[in-house]
């Protein structure tokens, strides 16, 4: 106790005290005094409180506690026990059930691993079984059954997920295949069309040696038309020199053969003459007369 009356944690001590001997009236005291509900006696392996009052079965306590606005109804010890393990343990139906209705939670392991509901089974305390059994107060059962649930969620889930998953893959590999069957119908398309185009390509240029031939073979019959034309010119003209040289000669030859008539008839006529004796020819016209004869 210090100059100023007793310290803080002493006052925390004697509502922790009051609690475990069952002193209502100054447990009242301290807690409206604003004592520490809570506090962990560190001499006592950090037991609170409502673990206290638990452990002897102070009920009276208990409900004082449980009122208080700050309690921490699931505090543990160091051990890892609740004021509900105590209570169940020790068979404490009416702590217990007041206990759970403050919020206690029947979940709770403590350091072995262990609910409030396995101690009550160890040590025979069937009404407490009963009591942590019932559908309200059985988180366990509740809790299992929600994993349970959770668990088979997770298996459909992982199922549909797998299954999507399998879908997705399959319609990623149909996909792709067709793909590679649309590429290879572009590619055999393209190559089709490269060989289409090679051939007209081919096509193309035998059409343009086949020009180039027509447009020589047309110099050529144009050059031979003009050959030709001349060729004509000059025999039509050859034929027209020809015809004027035949008639002249035919003129010359009409005109010879009418001298010749002529002068053989004045031959003859001269001759007749001479042989009458009617005149004598001159030796000029012996000559002649003698040359007409030959012709």
């Amino acid at each position: 106790m210090g100059w100023f009356g007793p310290s803080k944690a002493e006052k925390d001590k004697k509502l922790w005290q009051a609690a475990q001997d069952g002193d209502e009236a100054e447990l009242r005291r301290l807690i409206e005094r604003g004592g520490n509900v809570n506090w962990h006696n560190p001499d006592d392996s950090g037991r609170t409180a409502l673990i206290c009052a638990s452990i002897y079965g102070r009920e009276g306590c208990v409900r004082l506690l449980l009122e208080a606005k700050a309690i921490e109804v699931n505090a543990k010890s160091n051990t890892g026990w609740t004021a509900l393990h105590w209570a169940a343990c020790h068979g404490y139906l009416a702590i217990a059930k007041r206990l759970l209705e403050g919020g206690a939670d029947p979940t709770l392991r403590d350091n072995q691993g262990k609910t409030a509901i396995d101690l009550a089974r160890e040590n025979g305390k069937s009404e407490v079984v009963a009591l942590l059994s019932e559908p309200r107060w059985d988180k366990t059962g509740a809790a299992k059954a929600a994993a349970d649930k959770a668990a088979a969620d997770k298996k459909a889930a992982a199922e549909k997920a797998a299954a999507e998953r399998a879908a997705a893959e399959k319609a990623a590999e149909e996909k792709a295949a067709a793909e590679r069957a649309a590429a290879e119908r572009a590619e055999d398309k393209v190559s089709h069309w490269r060989m289409e185009l090679d051939k007209m390509a081919n096509a193309r240029a035998e059409l343009c040696k086949a020009q180039d031939r027509v447009r020589l073979l047309a110099a050529v019959a144009a050059t031979e038309d003009e050959s030709l034309r001349d060729a004509t010119k000059v025999r039509n003209e050859a034929r027209v020199a020809l015809v004027r040289v035949l008639e002249d000669a035919l003129s010359a030859h009409d005109e010879g053969e009418k001298e010749r008539r002529s002068l053989t008839a004045e031959a003859a006529a001269l001759q007749q003459q001479q042989q009458q004796g009617e005149c004598a020819l001159t030796l000029a016209e012996q000559v002649w007369l003698i040359g007409s004869d030959g012709l």
